[in-house]
């Protein structure tokens, strides 16, 4: 899928490669603003279980400048004309923009309000608007742009440009965040990969495997429905073509040529009755930690056979599941059946069949790979 004419290639290149080098994401959201004709643009990010929320992140050049005592400033006497907006982005499903204009009402009255007035006498800057731009409920993203004061109203195009990078920087925010559990424990990058007891490779655009981690070594030597050919690509049992596909257009994104952010595919795993569960995301690395220039995909694999290292106790929490279902939920994510966990807890399966339903509609999720996939996010199971 090709990607707006207005967004340059080389934002959207931008994107994937702050992902990993994460003091790149100033200038990338200089570009960012720059294609949409907003004056500059910031993330927040805020993990549910922080007690402050709405907490910047990252942030275009013009806010890096900005002396920290102004910021403390508006943070502190005037953030509070916003938090209205912010509850509600926060309620909306991800990339729905919310703007200031149409949720405030009178564009003047709205220049008037001492927030933004601080604004356009500091900052030259007045109207904004945003998006969350990750639907999971361990955490809110959200990717805002701020205009030049003297626009009464925001760019025709400013809209559909915006709206066509939120979901590439909602997957970079996913990835960064899952870097940062690791910087924080290893202080490194993706040299720590081996440090994630789930399968991640990185491939070229053509598939070549760049990298793998220790426990995606394993389970590609084992040949588990994935493996690697004597050329060094990787090589799936079953759905090749749409592996090969899902390589190619998550690498186009990463080179700016293409719109994927995330593809998701299901294979068989020839030692197991669940399958395994890919996700391909774009990646690019200008600095060269991986490979000079590389614009390639990132690969998740998880296999259902290989969960004792997931946590579910941040998720237990998160989702308010009582002991008996966070019970229930851990003997999901270990594989056991419903049979299984009415034998372990001395139930009968009725009651097990209600808990199991319990924890699908609780974590909004449908059968386990998707339940496996989503606590994996919620905690990296970082070794």
């Amino acid at each position: 899928m090709p990607i707006s004419t207005a967004v340059s290639p080389s934002s959207i290149s931008a994107i994937y490669n702050a992902a990993i080098h994460q003091d790149t994401w100033s200038d990338c959201l200089e570009s960012m603003a720059r294609d949409v004709g907003a004056a500059s643009a910031m993330i927040i990010h805020t993990e549910a279980t922080d007690e402050k929320i709405f907490a910047i992140k990252r942030v275009s050049n013009m806010w890096l400048n900005t002396p920290p005592a102004m910021l403390h400033e508006f943070e502190t006497r005037y953030s509070h004309y916003e938090s209205d907006a912010w509850q509600t982005m926060a309620t909306l499903p991800a990339n729905q923009l919310l703007c200031d204009i149409d949720f405030f009402g009178n564009p003047v009255q709205l220049r008037q309000r001492p927030d933004n007035q601080y604004l356009i006498n500091q900052f030259d800057i007045c109207h904004r608007f945003g998006a969350r731009i990750s639907d999971n409920v361990a955490w809110f993203d959200a990717l805002t742009f701020q205009f030049p004061a003297a626009l009464l109203d925001y760019p025709q195009h400013s809209q559909a440009v915006a709206a066509a990078f939120m979901p590439h920087v909602g997957k970079a925010m996913e990835f960064d965040r899952t870097l940062r559990f690791l910087r924080q424990r290893y202080n490194a990058a993706l040299a720590a990969l081996d440090h994630v007891k789930i399968c991640i490779c990185v491939t070229d655009e053509q598939g070549r495997l760049i990298i793998e981690n220790e426990t995606a070594s394993e389970i590609i030597s084992e040949n588990r429905g994935i493996c690697k050919n004597s050329r060094g690509y990787l090589q799936c049992a079953s759905h090749q073509s749409e592996v090969q596909q899902a390589i190619a257009h998550c690498s186009a994104t990463a080179a700016g040529r293409g719109a994927t952010a995330e593809a998701l595919l299901e294979t068989s795993n020839q030692n197991t009755r669940a399958p395994l569960l890919l996700e391909c995301s774009p990646l690019h690395d200008a600095a060269g930690d991986l490979d000079k220039g590389l614009t390639g995909t990132l690969i998740s694999i998880i296999d259902p056979a290989r969960t004792e290292q997931i946590d579910t106790s941040r998720a237990e929490k998160l989702f308010s599941l009582s002991s008996s279902e966070s019970s229930v939920l851990r003997l999901l994510i270990d594989g056991d059946s419903n049979r299984q966990i009415a034998e372990k807890r001395n139930v009968s399966t009725d009651t097990v069949k209600s808990q199991v339903s319990n924890v699908f509609v609780k974590t909004g999720t449908k059968k386990r790979s998707e339940l496996i996939r989503l606590v994996a996010k919620i905690t990296p199971p970082i070794g």
